[in-house]
């Protein structure tokens, strides 16, 4: 399919030149995109781009074609500026929150210094409910056994007391089997 700039300036793709060392050997000819533009534009606008004359291939173009080349360059240009200031958008965007990062950076850094802090803290805190737990425990156990020692003394003081009214109780029967004996 030939493009635009071909049916206004056809060019043999082909065409061999001399390489710019100055040695005899050739390489194919390359187009070159920006001054074939600036042809196709000067041919538009009725310059003569190319060495048959532009004006002859401006009055064969179709009007509505060259309206729509035109209207397509409007929208390319359009569409370039829009990518750009999306691209600057984006740009600053960027910047935006690099200094943002920058910002946050240390104050995260801090909160971490502080999360290390407290967690010292909060294994120490541990540390002496730990202490404290085992200590309530013992003293619980110390406790008990002062129960248990209250216990068998208040038993053995139980004990002691009867045995003490069982002879007093003797003593007494004895006395008075005594005093019976003896006054009868």
């Amino acid at each position: 399919m030939l493009k635009f700039e071909d049916s206004i300036c056809p060019k043999k793709l082909h065409t061999l030149s001399p390489l710019s060392n100055g040695s005899s050997a050739f390489r194919p000819w390359k187009p070159n995109l920006k001054s074939s533009l600036g042809k196709v534009e000067a041919s538009i606008n009725g310059g003569s781009a190319c060495k048959g004359g532009g004006d002859k291939v401006q009055q064969k173009m179709d009007p509505m074609k060259l309206k729509r080349i035109l209207a397509n360059r409007v929208s390319a240009r359009k569409s370039k500026e829009r990518q750009n200031e999306y691209i600057a958008n984006l740009e600053r965007m960027t910047k935006s929150f690099q200094d943002k990062l920058s910002f946050l950076h240390p104050q995260m850094e801090a909160y971490k210094y502080e999360k290390w802090l407290l967690e010292i803290e909060n294994h120490q805190l541990k540390l002496e409910m730990a202490i404290r737990e085992k200590e309530r425990i013992l003293e619980e156990v110390e406790i008990e056994k002062k129960q248990v020692e209250k216990n068998r003394l208040l038993e053995l003081q139980r004990k002691q007391i009867f045995e003490e009214q069982t002879k007093m109780h003797i003593t007494r029967s004895a006395a008075k089997h005594l005093l019976s004996n003896s006054i009868a």
